[in-house]
């Protein structure tokens, strides 16, 4: 597959983790070592199970769980993509379009990293869009 393939299957992936609620599949595609900064919490995320109560909801971090928002959507609106040996770089804006009409605007950072069977992502940032 293609670079470009590969992060397109990724997005399309990680957008369906998102609007099934299936926390599961999204954790699948972090790498175990990954980190996350979240786009509605300060707080970084270093290991799977502080990755998962962002998507899910914490009381321990004040979470109430991302992919409790209703979104039923995902845009990627831009992307720009660099290849850097065994990592690609995906630096970009996305929209998620929630079920009451509302929207969430943010800036995005993705670092892949090349695996046997695809990509994982070994980093993450988001942050709500400046306007």
């Amino acid at each position: 597959m293609e670079t470009i393939e590969l992060v397109n299957k990724l997005k399309k992936d990680w957008s369906s983790g998102i609007i099934t609620q299936n926390v599961d599949l999204l954790l699948s595609l972090y790498d175990p070592k990954a980190t996350l900064k979240p786009t509605l919490s300060p707080i970084i995320r270093t290991i799977p199970n502080d990755i998962k109560a962002y998507f899910i909801g914490s009381k321990q971090f004040n979470d109430s769980g991302f992919i409790n928002n209703g979104i039923n959507k995902i845009d990627f609106t831009q992307s720009f993509i660099n290849e850097v040996e065994n990592c690609i770089i995906d630096v970009g804006k996305y929209t998620f379009f929630k079920t009451d009409n509302q929207k969430i605007e943010a800036d995005y950072t993705f670092v892949y990293l090349k695996v046997e069977d695809g990509l994982k992502i070994i980093s993450h940032h988001s942050s709500l869009a400046v306007e």
